[in-house]
């Protein structure tokens, strides 16, 4: 991996806390996973990513990525 570059896996779950398949995440319009659970690169800072699968309204969330840091889950 770059060490210019944040690997983050999205995880996504529903209100109980149960994994949600299917869901796309995107910043700024670009998709970054069709679903979750995979790594993605993207440049260390502050990102605001989206997250949307059919049936469920969309939620967006806020996140700075360190490179090196500790593993943290944004649900």
């Amino acid at each position: 991996m770059d060490r210019g570059v944040a690997s983050v896996i999205f995880k996504t779950v529903d209100d109980a806390g149960n994994p949600l398949d299917g869901a796309r995440v995107t910043e700024n319009g670009v998709v970054l996973a069709e679903h979750a659970g995979v790594a993605v690169e993207v440049d260390p800072g502050v990102h605001d990513f989206r997250f949307e699968r059919p049936g469920y309204a969309p939620v967006e969330q806020k996140a700075q990525l360190l490179i090196d840091a500790n593993t943290e889950a944004m649900k």
